[in-house]
């Protein structure tokens, strides 16, 4: 027994040194790629953090880490090297809103202004969002300037460890809450790091990561005040008050950042809170029915009336912007796409077929073009890095059969997925914003499959094939109608 114990704690040992070992190559690499000390610095002090954090996490969360780390960095790289090949400069369509982000932020750290209603004030205007995270890279810049200043390759690598933390916390809050098998949480979250249109959206300097991050954290704070188990030693009462201040400060943060992903951890603590109880509402709906039907026919009804009263008030709050957004977004992708499929999906009434399309082109979104493919293998750039991104959505398709299976359970983690994605189809419909239910899209598949056997998978291979080449077909033709004029 005390040799099995030795051996286990050596092979520990070892899984650490080769862990840290990569990690130092990473580091080393960082640094002659970034070309700036800050960043070299931050990833360190990072990396620290992380094998910190981990070191008493079971064995296998020290290759997850590095894995996930590793697939981050290659991404960045090649998404910086794509843009520069593409537009001579590393910004997203040589220079979206992650440049933006950069120079208000510099702007900021000039000015000394380092709080989300300081730059609101002095260097964002009226219409202008997302304060905070000005002033979280503002701070950086100054924490950056004595050791060689800000680089862009600096906000990349915060998203690359922010992921990793956001991965760690999904992880947790799964096994929290969820009865799922640890081999199914530990794939699920290096499906999320691999997939290519998590990475594209980290890659560049947007504020999405550390939205999903605040998201999630904030899920899991609430989620561990009420349902975690606190005793009643010194340490514990510590842990109770840091939750509580930690969740306070986590709201703040994210109302400055994006106001309206409040409702995201409210609706995910919502649902863990429903799968809690939900064992007792059944008894008492089943005895309900069966003992006072008129009395059932009633709370059924009321709870109807409540639900749609609730919909119509989120939709017509200001705080949420429900309807700004939904016709905003809508005309912003019908100018992007004129005469084209996206044109004829965006310019369907919402309601009801408008949902439906909206679905169907998310699943498949961003839609790999034949002409874009054609010159991102003759020639590297930008169009190289879609092509990988689209490759995903061939991944996601093969998933979906497993996706609508895992939905029909309607628990914590198909209520989140179903409720996120519905508010992202019907607004903004960016695939910045994909990021925010692709983790639960992504959870539910691989469970799916992992309880799936053999022969249901040969079944759900045929069957994809089949909607596949449906889909091709039905693409085609719709995007031939669409560009011909007949619709």
């Amino acid at each position: 027994m005390k040799k099995a114990v030795m051996k286990l704690a050596m092979n520990d040992q070892q899984t650490f040194k080769i862990v840290v070992t990569i990690n130092v190559f990473w580091a080393v690499a960082w640094l002659f790629i970034s070309q700036n000390l800050a960043t070299y610095f931050f990833f360190i002090g990072l990396s620290v953090l992380s094998l910190w954090f981990i070191r008493k996490w079971p064995k296998e969360w020290l290759w997850i880490y590095i894995i996930i780390l590793s697939i981050s960095l290659i991404f960045v790289v090649f998404v910086y090297a794509g843009n520069t090949a593409q537009y001579g400069n590393p910004y997203y369509s040589g220079g979206s809103d992650d440049k933006t982000y950069e120079m208000r932020a510099l702007k900021a750290m000039a000015e000394n202004l380092f709080t989300p209603q300081a730059i609101q004030t002095h260097i964002l205007s009226e219409y202008d969002v997302g304060s905070l995270y000005y002033a979280f890279l503002s701070v950086v810049a100054f924490l950056a300037k004595p050791l060689g200043g800000y680089s862009t390759w600096l906000g990349r690598t915060l998203n690359v460890f922010l992921l990793i933390y956001t991965l760690m916390l999904i992880h947790y809050l799964i096994l929290l809450v969820e009865p799922l098998k640890r081999n199914v949480a530990n794939i699920a979250v290096l499906v999320i790091a691999a997939m290519p249109i998590v990475q594209y959206v980290n890659s560049h300097v947007f504020r999405d990561t550390l939205n999903l991050f605040l998201v999630i954290f904030l899920a899991v704070l609430l989620t561990k005040i009420f349902y975690g188990k606190y005793t009643s030693d010194r340490a514990t009462r510590f842990g109770v008050i840091f939750d509580y201040t930690m969740l306070l400060v986590s709201i703040v943060l994210l109302y400055y950042l994006r106001r309206n992903t409040l409702i995201y951890p409210i609706a995910i603590f919502s649902f863990i809170t429903f799968d809690k109880y939900k064992p007792k509402i059944m008894f008492f709906t089943k005895k309900l029915y069966h003992e006072h039907k008129f009395k059932f026919s009633l709370l059924i009804l009321s709870m109807i009336m409540i639900l749609v009263l609730a919909v119509v008030l989120v939709v017509q709050s200001r705080f949420i912007n429900f309807s700004y957004y939904v016709d905003f977004y809508t005309k912003y992708k019908q100018t992007q796409a004129v005469g084209g499929l996206s044109y004829f999906v965006f310019d369907t009434p919402l309601l009801p077929m408008g949902v439906i399309l909206r679905s169907l082109y998310a699943f498949v979104s961003p839609f790999p073009s034949l002409y874009g493919s054609m010159i991102g293998i003759r020639s590297f750039g930008v169009e190289t890095v879609m092509l990988t991104v689209s490759a995903g959505v061939g991944i996601t398709f093969f998933m979906l059969p497993y996706i609508f299976k895992r939905i029909c359970q309607f628990d914590w983690i198909s209520l989140s997925f179903i409720v996120i994605f519905l508010s992202i189809i019907v607004t903004t419909f960016t695939f910045r914003h994909m990021i925010f239910y692709y983790p639960f899209m992504m959870i539910l598949g691989v469970d799916g499959i992992l309880n799936s056997s053999k022969s249901a998978r040969k079944v759900h291979l045929i069957d994809s094939l089949i909607v596949g080449s449906i889909l091709v077909v039905a693409y085609i033709a719709l995007r031939f109608i669409a560009i011909g004029g007949i619709i």
